[in-house]
């Protein structure tokens, strides 16, 4: 699952278009736009134009 800042929609891009090459899923979603009201929106380490990358296993990258 990606999880992208509320500046990150070339994040969301980028990712539709890598899953879709590779032929696997990939949830991407934005915050303040898919993710309205979630926690984790304003966390140092995403920023605005930022990407966390969360594996099946749980683990973020």
């Amino acid at each position: 699952m990606l999880l992208a800042g509320a500046g990150g929609a070339d994040w969301l891009s980028a990712a539709k278009r890598v899953a879709e090459r590779l032929g696997v899923e990939l949830g991407a979603y934005q915050f303040g736009v898919d993710l309205l009201d979630a926690a984790g929106a304003d966390a140092p380490e995403l920023g605005p134009g930022g990407t966390l990358l969360v594996r099946p296993d749980g683990f973020v990258a």
